[in-house]
């Protein structure tokens, strides 16, 4: 195998490339699921609930959600709660899930969910 002066240090082991100049382990590639959310946040200061979802981390999407950010629906107060959420192994499925409880638009079925667990 041949590589272009950029990479001529670098040699082919296994499925990564190692530096001829480290004696560092080989990189090797990591399938890692990607870990995707539908939450449901509850505000007590408006009496309402919002319904999204991401692929962050829960925690930090929370405190985005809180951050003084004054835009869009979450953004005008900063007392969002998670209440409720599922995990999902890929993005669309998350979403999918998010506008399949968005299109009820029934507070009691929602808090129905949320107290299912």
């Amino acid at each position: 195998m041949t590589f272009d002066s950029e990479h001529s240090d670098l040699h082919r082991k296994g499925r990564g490339f190692e530096s001829l100049n480290s004696h560092h382990k080989p990189f090797r590639r990591l399938f890692l699921f990607m870990h995707c959310h539908f939450y449901i946040l509850f505000s007590r200061c408006k009496n309402r609930y919002y319904i999204g979802a991401s692929c962050d981390e829960l925690k930090e999407r929370v405190r985005r959600h809180n951050s003084n950010h004054k835009k869009g629906f979450t953004g005008t107060v900063n007392d969002w709660e998670l209440v409720y959420s599922e995990d999902f192994k890929s993005k669309e499925e998350a979403f999918s899930r998010e506008r399949e409880v968005k299109k009820w638009k029934s507070r009691k079925k929602i808090e129905t969910l949320i107290s299912s667990t």
